[in-house]
């Protein structure tokens, strides 16, 4: 198989990228001064505002966002009761949900 220059040239560019993480013994490790410790723990949404105010507003593939209210179901902050409605068995899916600590949510969506 013959190779073209372009893609000689992309390899080349993967290998300069993924090199200067190869230290000369052990995979990506690097010391570290001090005692490692775990970041604080970051406390769970309040409410399901709060939850919707960490969904992401913008996706990679650039389509627009859905404005909530125009959607059937209308999308945004979802309770126990608004997701198993959406089951063949709500009834089931309540029980479900409840079982796993289930308390809100959000949907959101993306298109044209």
């Amino acid at each position: 198989m013959i190779l073209g220059r372009s893609s000689q040239n992309v390899r080349a560019a993967v290998l300069l990228v993924v090199l200067p993480c190869l230290p000369a013994t052990t995979g990506c490790a690097r010391p570290v001064d001090g005692v490692p410790t775990p970041a604080p723990a970051q406390a769970f949404p309040e409410s399901a505002e709060e939850l919707g105010a960490l969904v992401v507003t913008v996706v990679p593939s650039g389509l627009p966002r859905l404005p909530d209210a125009e959607l059937d179901p209308p999308a945004g902050p979802k309770g126990v009761e608004d997701i198993a409605d959406y089951s063949d068995d709500p009834s089931r899916e309540r029980d479900v949900l409840e079982e796993y600590g289930y308390r809100y949510g959000w949907e959101r969506f993306w298109g044209t």
